[in-house]
């Protein structure tokens, strides 16, 4: 759950609304 809500923070959106991290990403990071 950690994963999939930082993937969802404003923060990784740049200003077209792209993504800057994969969820995939954050997965691996926190284990999920």
């Amino acid at each position: 759950r950690r994963a999939y809500e930082a993937w969802l923070d404003p923060a990784n959106f740049d200003g077209d609304g792209r993504q800057k991290r994969r969820l995939e990403d954050f997965r691996a990071e926190f284990g999920a």
